[in-house]
């Protein structure tokens, strides 16, 4: 075998990579061969939502693991999502839904005391399920009398729902379980506080897409220009 300079090495070379990127302030994490859902126990592909970043809750719902995160997410939001715009408006119900998501995030961080990193629109697509279950709570209460059961229908819906897409080996189910109930209690106030008002008001759902429009974009201004932690690359 030909011996190799301490200097020319290919094990030199990464080891001048990461000294390099030390010195930087940051580190190179290795490839993580464990597969992941909804919620990655991945530290360098989550952002923390929780301590002195708390925008971390809202930008932490853009943010996948991979592709397939990415389609499975895109396509049950746009089911629940759309259920929701047709009950709320076009812009109430994104707002909301975006609004209950970060909520589920912080919930579930303040729940693991904040060591704990989890991304993926999930939480948001559950939150979409709670206010669904809530305005059905609404819409059943008005429709005349019914047995405790029937009351209770939609929540064990949900739940059932939570059971069946969000308790994969993988995912991160506390995660789904508060923005369920983060939706859930949105809901419920966001109904109650404005079944007096038309709900198709164009102003109203203007106004609401454009506060969920900034609340995006001014998480990510303040995620990409506000110094992050040492460990972490972005």
């Amino acid at each position: 075998m030909r011996s190799t300079s301490a200097g020319s090495s290919f094990q030199a070379l990464i080891l001048r990579l990461q000294q390099y990127w030390a010195n930087e302030g940051c580190v190179i994490l290795q490839p993580y061969d464990l597969e992941v859902g909804a919620g990655t126990f991945h530290p360098a592909t989550a952002l923390r939502s929780l301590g002195p970043e708390p925008w971390r809750a809202v930008t932490a719902l853009t943010l996948h693991a991979d592709m397939l995160h990415v389609l499975g997410n895109a396509l049950s939001g746009s089911i629940f999502l759309s259920a929701v715009n047709r009950r709320l408006g076009d812009g109430r119900g994104p707002l909301l839904v975006l609004v209950s998501g970060a909520l589920g995030n912080a919930m579930n961080a303040v729940w693991h005391r904040g060591a704990h990193d989890s991304i993926g629109a999930s939480t948001a697509v559950f939150a979409a399920v709670g206010i669904l279950v809530a305005t059905q709570l609404l819409i059943d209460r008005k429709s005349g009398p019914h047995t405790w059961l029937e009351r209770m229908a939609p929540l064990v819906g949900g739940l059932a729902l939570l059971g069946m897409l969000g308790a994969s080996p993988h995912s991160d189910l506390l995660a789904h379980l508060f923005g369920l109930a983060a939706g859930l209690v949105v809901g419920l106030f966001a109904v109650l506080a404005t079944r007096s008002s038309k709900q198709s008001s164009l102003t109203v759902q203007i106004a609401s897409i454009a506060i969920a429009c900034v609340l995006i974009v001014a998480s990510w201004t303040i995620a990409l220009h506000v110094p992050s932690a040492p460990y972490l690359i972005q």
